[in-house]
């Protein structure tokens, strides 16, 4: 992502930065799942974690 933003490349900052938050968007997603589910583990969600 720095080396991206240092060169003035916007374009290659933004995909840097979904690449980097990806993973956690995936854990959301499969968090806010569980919790559609009413599976344990999904308290976290319904606190408003989500």
């Amino acid at each position: 992502m720095l080396s991206a933003l240092e060169a003035g490349d916007a374009a290659a900052y933004r995909e840097a930065v979904i690449a980097h938050y990806r993973p956690l968007g995936r854990v959301l997603d499969a968090a806010a799942a569980a919790a559609d589910r009413g599976e344990a583990g999904a308290d976290a969600v319904e606190a408003g974690v989500r």
